[in-house]
């Protein structure tokens, strides 16, 4: 449009001079402008920026001159010099993490480029986009995504579909969002779509980067438990990578056991078993028997054989699994406690209730060494090990405590009639009734009854 051209235009008579004033000292463009000033001014502008890592103080010091200086200019709303100076200083106040004062600097140019350049100018945008990352950087969020929006509002009128810049301030917009504490996946969601459209725009749907976004959108869906639009993302991202014939790296690696998750979730249990053996070869062949990663894939093929009610497989796979973790992590960390917890599992389905017992003991004491006791970790390895003692007849008041002692922390995490206490209420309501506790047993029912009626069949009939 003739907004855009009209900045654009702009822009490039005064990126020549910006190049004359870089290269030569001088902006002649600006005849108010004393050669003299601008000489000192582009000394200290480059002093400043070669001081940012090696002496931070004295970049302080050489930006505050041209601060200075910078006042002796023409005070006039369309000086294309003066803006030039403003983000400069912003950009080492930025690189300075000085993030307040590169936000100063960053919005008294944005002034002069909308009033120089035009709305829609580039220039504008650019500046728009330093302000928005700084006010990123200093976490002031809900701004910074009001200033990307505007970004992109902008891009999408002047800029064609496939303009990687557009790409750019979607991305920003998207990171943004995800950096707020409370956010709707749903937005979330319709962000990271716009993006993999842009991004099939900008380097085709044959491209890592195009098979990224399809991953992160997969995700989003799978945290909304839309199991079976992750697995359509995630198959469609494997056959695009299939068909790329690239070298099978992490990106691959993390597609498979992603694909493998959405099938356990949407019981396919034997495509899942399939893609779980190949996530463990493919780890195999990047990282070698000794890795992490190598460990990580035998945990989760690990867990499939327990579905399958192959305990022995799955107790084997864990056995190298934890070999692995003791080697790199030592004894007490989280995947060292986990891997005791899933073999414990496979005991119990063996009917092997003292090894299962012992182990879930451990992992407990490891996740309370490392997490504390108000944790939805050790509330969840308490409720374990209280299954555990319901096996045993003697140990049915050991278990109701402990049951009693897994909900009151997730009582005190997620808030009272929370999900994660409902679905101990009615096991806990049953062995209330074992050791006679008739009151008790039916308060837990009840609780349980009110919770339903209120979060599942009210909602229903509405």
């Amino acid at each position: 449009g003739n907004k855009e051209s009209e900045g654009l235009m702009k822009r490039n008579k005064v990126s020549g001079e910006w190049k004359n004033f870089m290269y030569n000292g001088t902006f002649s463009h600006n005849s108010n402008t004393k050669e003299s000033v601008s000489n000192i001014i582009s000394n200290h502008i480059h002093k400043a920026n070669y001081f940012i890592k090696k002496n931070p103080d004295k970049s302080i010091q050489h930006i505050e001159e041209v601060i200075k200086y910078t006042q002796t200019l023409p005070n006039s709303k369309t000086n294309e010099y003066l803006s030039f100076c403003l983000l400069q200083i912003g950009d080492v106040y930025r690189d300075l993490e000085m993030h307040s004062n590169a936000i100063e600097f960053y919005s008294k140019c944005l002034e002069i480029d909308e009033n120089t350049f035009g709305y829609y100018s580039d220039d504008y945008v650019y500046t728009l986009d330093r302000l928005a990352f700084s006010n990123y950087l200093l976490e002031n969020i809900n701004e910074s995504i009001r200033l990307f929006k505007e970004c992109v509002e902008i891009r999408k009128k002047v800029l064609s579909k496939n303009h990687p810049s557009l790409l750019y301030s979607l991305k920003q917009l998207y990171d943004s969002h995800s950096f707020l504490e409370i956010k709707s996946i749903d937005e979330l969601v319709s962000l990271k779509t716009e993006i993999l459209r842009a991004e099939k725009e900008v380097n085709g749907k044959l491209s890592v980067s195009y098979i990224n976004e399809m991953i992160e959108l997969a995700n989003l869906y799978s945290d909304l438990g839309n199991c079976a639009k992750s697995m359509e993302l995630n198959e469609d991202a494997l056959n695009i990578f299939d068909q790329m014939m690239i070298e099978k790296d992490f990106n691959y690696l993390t597609l498979t056991t992603n694909l493998a998750f959405d099938y356990g979730c949407l019981s396919k249990l034997d495509d899942e078993l399939k893609l779980h053996q190949l996530a463990l070869e493919v780890s195999k062949d990047i990282y070698g028997q000794k890795h992490e990663e190598y460990a990580n894939s035998l945990s989760n093929l690990a867990t499939v054989y327990i579905n399958l009610k192959q305990e022995k497989k799955s107790l084997e796979l864990n056995e190298k699994a934890l070999e692995i973790y003791q080697k790199i992590y030592g004894t007490n960390s989280y995947d060292y406690s986990r891997v005791l917890n899933n073999m414990a599992l496979a005991y119990t389905n063996l009917g092997d209730f003292k090894k299962s017992y012992k182990l879930q003991k451990i992992s407990l004491n490891i996740i309370k060494e490392i997490y504390g006791k108000y944790s939805d970790d050790y509330a969840a390895g308490l409720n374990n090990l209280a299954l555990d003692l319901l096996n045993y007849d003697d140990k049915l008041k050991e278990s109701v405590e402990l049951q009693y002692e897994s909900i009151g922390i997730f009582d005190s995490i997620f808030g009272l009639e929370n999900s994660y206490s409902l679905a101990r209420y009615e096991i806990l309501g049953v062995n209330q009734m074992i050791i006679n506790d008739y009151n008790a047993a039916d308060s837990l029912f009840i609780r349980s009854l009110n919770f339903k009626i209120e979060n599942y069949f009210t909602n229903s009939y509405n």
